[in-house]
């Protein structure tokens, strides 16, 4: 009963009797039953657009938050108030989830709300990270700079993402070849020799045995097969079944282990962005801390703790084993200067360096290494269906 009456978020634009343009957000059980809403309270010449449940619960992806970000600057940059910016945003955008920011926003605006509590009012969406950035460059009066050192980390954030995507992409292009190439042989190639196989009864060898085998129960069961594949993968796609699928939990770790390493750059990058903005060294390590991974937020909060009882930033990351000795070491010198945050810009950059040369390290040896497993593939599936023949000419020889 509850999955018939629940809801859904529209955004709707109309005019009233008067004939002036007007829009808003509501909750109704269908797009008829939204329609008929507005009309009962005098709305004429409906626009609706239906927002996604999860859409509007999950986190906002970094390349719309980047361009969000970047279409807020340039309308701030050009003279426009932060209302005026909100509103020429939702009149211009034509996603359903631009919109519905912008409408949030701007009601709570309206209200008398900060635009960080506007911002927090939808965290479901945006980066606590994010949130704390607002508010400290709306507190200093300096919420262009803040917004501009928030795309830059954001932006940053993305590069190392589709770098990633990168390096990994070859790699699942070569094993999904391998992996349709094992199956045609399967499927096509060994009924053609079962004629042969029989001849040699239990004295098949075990791999063309094993491939003999799947073909067969291919080949007498497809239809079931297939049934169960579609079964499997309508089952795993359920969102509430998503966290046991085994495919997606290991790609979940994996992606947690990789980019917890990335952690100690993107809280160098953090740090140096917000003191450039002129943010607290306190406040500021209390913020890089919510920019890093949940696996190593704890260190990061570390550091807070460490300098709010008065220790120096140089002996607080001497203290923490997690952060690398580079921290300490280049920080030493930038702190008795003064320029502490040209220390973390050093930081950030030799970690950059160093990711880069990982990544051309890999770059330069993943090719090989598919290539040469891509080859073992092929001689393993070569030699289970050419073996027994070889054998049989012998035999007759």
């Amino acid at each position: 009963m509850l999955l018939f009456n629940a809801k859904s978020v529209f955004i709707w634009e109309a005019r009233t009797i008067e004939n002036k343009p007007t829009n808003g957000v509501l909750t109704a059980v269908s797009r008829y039953g939204a329609a008929r809403q507005l009309k009962k309270s005098g709305y004429y010449h409906l626009s609706l657009k239906q927002v996604s449940d999860r859409i509007i619960t999950n986190p906002i992806n970094l390349d719309q938050l980047i361009s969000f970000l970047n279409d807020l600057i340039l309308l701030l940059t050009s003279g426009l108030s932060i209302k005026e910016s909100f509103e020429l945003l939702q009149a211009e955008n034509k996603a359903p989830l631009q919109k519905y920011i912008c409408f949030k926003i701007l009601r709570s605006l309206e209200t008398g709300l900060s635009l960080k509590q506007a911002f927090a009012s939808l965290s479901k969406l945006f980066p606590e990270f994010f949130i704390s950035m607002i508010g400290i460059a709306e507190h200093s009066n300096q919420l262009l700079k803040g917004l501009h050192s928030a795309a830059a980390f954001y932006q940053e954030k993305l590069n190392h993402q589709l770098e990633i995507k990168k390096l990994t992409r070859y790699p699942k292009l070569v094993l999904s070849m391998a992996g349709i190439m094992i199956l045609t042989v399967i499927i096509f190639i060994i009924p053609m020799f079962q004629n042969i196989y029989r001849l040699f009864g239990d004295d098949l060898p075990l791999l063309t045995k094993l491939l003999v085998f799947v073909s067969k129960l291919l080949h007498n069961n497809y239809k079931s097969v297939f049934l169960i594949c579609c079964g499997v993968f309508l089952f795993f796609s359920l969102p509430f079944l998503k966290k046991i699928n085994p495919i997606l939990v290991v790609r979940s770790k994996i992606k947690r282990m990789m980019d917890s390493k990335e952690d100690p750059y993107i809280y160098a990058l953090s740090m140096k962005l917000q003191l450039e903005s002129g943010q607290p060294l306190i406040t500021a390590a209390k913020n890089a801390a919510k920019s890093l991974s949940k696996d190593n937020y704890k260190n990061g909060l570390k550091i807070f703790e460490y300098l709010e009882t008065g220790c120096g930033l140089t002996e607080a990351f001497s203290r923490s084993k997690w952060f690398p000795s580079v921290f300490t070491r280049l920080l030493s010198t930038t702190e008795s200067a003064g320029t502490v945050y040209l220390g973390f810009d050093q930081i950030a950059k030799y970690l950059e360096r160093k990711r880069k040369d990982r990544f051309s390290f890999w770059n330069r040896f993943i090719e090989p290494l598919l290539m040469i497993t891509l080859g073992a593939f092929v001689l393993m599936i070569l030699l289970a269906i050419y073996l027994p023949i070889f054998d049989l000419g012998n035999r007759v020889g």
